[in-house]
């Protein structure tokens, strides 16, 4: 499909990884029919098959990202940040089906990273399984591997400014109407893989699993770069096995979930500047 590219959102400080970023590329998806942007702040991109896009410096993320999109002419984009790392080829067949769904439905998103899942995955379309995700919920909006529209996902950004604010506050302000997918969790694999929900590098350091994927497969990684420490990567899974489900459980109770929301974010949301103040300024996004 000539109306689809995929677009790597590069930050010039973290320049260390995009060696690996772009070799894992190649070794996985070196035939990639679609364009492939490398947006960056003034550096070129780590391979000549990369398209760099230079967005300027001292701009937010949402800034460079917007800036990013409207040089591109495909509608629909698969955005990435630049240390997800592929791990295995994607599929172009399922991708296309994606697409063509995505065009007669006249989607938002389709979610190739299942976080959060959707309740309940009961589309198939043509072997590719995947369900909608309710707007109401948390991270209804995810900068996770995802398809979108351009033109939508655009409107979204223009009134943040980081990509945090995106997932948090964006998913608050859900915009009416907009329709979001996100592949079956246990077929997702058979589509896109990459590296993680967490990333390659979490807290400036390379995360335990890059570590541990590089050392298995022998990928060179920057020695610039330290990797996380042993009991980081074990609060780590400790979160994720037992205080994420707790978290979850909260979460289907949507009045105390608000509580706990409302007292964690509720000064975030009134200080981010940018955002819309109301729902119905929120439409436009």
């Amino acid at each position: 499909m000539n109306n689809f590219a995929v677009l790597i959102c590069g930050y010039d400080g973290y320049k260390e990884i995009w060696k690996t970023n772009a070799f894992l590329f190649d070794k996985f998806w070196s035939d990639c029919p679609y364009n492939v942007y490398f947006s960056t702040e003034y550096s070129e991109a780590p391979t000549n098959k990369f398209i760099t896009i230079k967005c300027g410096k001292y701009k937010t993320w949402c800034e460079r990202a917007v800036y990013a999109l409207n040089q591109i002419q495909e509608k629909y984009v698969l955005i990435l940040m630049d240390d997800f790392f592929l791990v295995r080829k994607p599929n172009v067949k399922h991708i296309n089906t994606i697409l063509s769904f995505m065009e007669k439905e006249d989607a938002f998103c389709v979610r190739l990273s299942p976080h959060p899942r959707a309740k309940h995955s009961n589309l198939v379309v043509n072997g590719v399984k995947m369900g909608e995700i309710d707007y109401k919920k948390p991270y209804s909006i995810s900068l996770q591997a995802s398809i979108w529209n351009k033109y939508k996902i655009v409107e979204i950004f223009k009134n943040y400014e980081s990509a945090w604010y995106v997932e948090i506050l964006g998913s608050r302000n859900y915009p009416k109407g907009e329709r979001t997918f996100v592949l079956d969790h246990k077929f997702a694999k058979e589509v896109y893989c990459d590296i993680g929900d967490e990333g390659a590098i979490q807290g400036g350091k390379w995360t335990r699993k890059m570590y541990r994927f590089a050392k298995k497969n022998k990928i060179e990684l920057s020695n610039k770069i330290l990797v996380e420490p042993s009991h980081t990567y074990l609060w780590k899974r400790c979160k994720k096995t037992v205080l994420k489900p707790l978290l979850n459980l909260l979460k289907n109770n949507e009045k105390i979930y608000s509580k706990y929301r409302d007292k964690r974010y509720g000064k975030t949301q009134k200080n981010s500047g940018k955002q819309c103040e109301n729902d119905g300024s929120n439409n436009k996004k």
